[in-house]
């Protein structure tokens, strides 16, 4: 009879114990993908704090959950909460080795190089990392011309050139990110030193903190050196500035990233142009046509600043 009273007492407890668990949730299991699209709204009108409170939420009492840790990541990179960012992209591996690791790294790259003063050897050092640890990766090559590029932009075209030449080595013909290494290998040994000088502004423009401040210079290799090889990379980089910086003028993004796509249909700047301007379009969900009343509502609100 005692044995009896105990065993009920203990699944007395074990029973009151999970539901007051259950209770003390926030979120319940069928509301948190609603709380995830409440976050990325957040994000979309740059409430990034509010986002960071709906994403760790979530986290709380889903710990398993590796959208909202992918999310919380993002979210953190807009902070410069770069550490943060890190640990996020980890736990989300651990959880999936198998999550697009490619899609983390390439936001984590282009706001690490953006937002935290321009710092390429950090950038190629944590790219070098991601390699190494994910050899056979999909992305692998693309992490391959990332670091290239790391080079190319701190103005170290020599071990630039090294770096595409290990990527042309290493990938098969027909990759995409091959054919752009070997575009750009050749542009470096087939240049002067005098005919270097559009790649030397090219890398004072990378080395800018802000995107704001890049644009400036890439107008100037536009205007100086319309005929440079490197042209429809910086028109790129036009485009990207517009689409990043402090006012986010997509409208104008948009127009670049359409004129790359035709323009350079078969290019490498094509690819990342029509994911670009597939993104912006939807995030405001019309088609052909970017929401240009973002443009206004971010010019009223520098103007009341």
């Amino acid at each position: 009879m005692n044995k009896f009273i105990k065993l009920f007492n203990i699944f007395l407890i074990l029973f009151l114990f999970t539901g007051c668990t259950q209770s003390q949730r926030q979120i319940s299991e069928r509301e948190k993908d609603k709380e995830i699209q409440k976050g990325m709204a957040k994000m979309i009108s740059r409430e990034f704090l509010a986002a960071k409170e709906i994403f760790s939420k979530i986290i709380v009492d889903f710990p398993d959950y590796k959208e909202a840790h992918y999310y919380l990541g993002l979210t953190n990179v807009e902070l410069k909460k770069l550490d943060e960012t890190y640990i996020n992209f980890r736990t989300v591996l651990e959880l999936d080795p198998e999550y697009d690791l490619g899609i983390m790294m390439e936001i984590f790259y282009i706001r690490f190089t953006y937002y935290n003063k321009m710092d390429y050897p950090m950038a190629i050092r944590e790219i070098n990392k991601f390699s190494r640890l994910y050899p056979k990766h999909p992305k692998n090559a693309e992490f391959l011309l990332w670091i290239a590029d790391g080079y190319r932009n701190k103005g170290e075209f020599d071990e630039a050139l090294k770096s595409y030449r290990k990527l042309i080595n290493s990938t098969p013909e027909g990759n995409e990110f091959r054919k752009t290494a070997v575009e750009m290998a050749k542009f470096i040994e087939s240049n002067s030193d005098f005919n270097r000088e559009p790649l030397k502004l090219f890398a004072q423009a990378k080395a800018k903190h802000t995107p704001d401040d890049a644009l400036e210079i890439f107008r100037t290799i536009l205007e100086d050196y319309p005929k440079a090889r490197i042209i429809p990379l910086v028109k790129l980089e036009i485009a990207l500035c517009f689409d990043h910086g402090r006012m986010n003028l997509f409208e104008s993004a948009a127009v670049y990233y359409k004129a790359l796509i035709k323009e350079y249909p078969d290019s490498e700047y094509a690819i990342v142009a029509k994911k670009n301007y597939e993104r912006i379009e939807s995030i405001f969900g019309q088609k052909d046509k970017i929401f240009s009343d973002t443009h206004n509502i971010m010019k009223k609100k520098v103007k009341g600043k």
